[in-house]
């Protein structure tokens, strides 16, 4: 038998081969225009909501923890 010939091993050149974009596309992160108002609208919408938690449940609330201090 004779021996494999040997040349020198093949290196990646860092390019991609000609003509892979037409078919695979990177999913990648698109923006979005609206992310900051609906993050301010949730915002408010915690805010509003805590406040009206407080008003309502916050005589009680001190209250109940004055009395189990005793």
């Amino acid at each position: 038998m004779s021996a494999p010939t040997q040349g020198p091993p093949a290196q990646w050149s860092g390019q991609p081969a000609e003509g892979w974009q037409g078919h695979y596309q990177p999913a990648g992160w698109i923006p979005n225009s609206h992310t900051g108002t609906g993050g301010l609208v949730t915002a408010l919408a915690v805010i509003g909501l805590g406040a009206l938690a407080w008003y309502y449940l916050g005589p009680d609330l001190r209250r109940y923890l004055k009395i189990r201090s005793m």
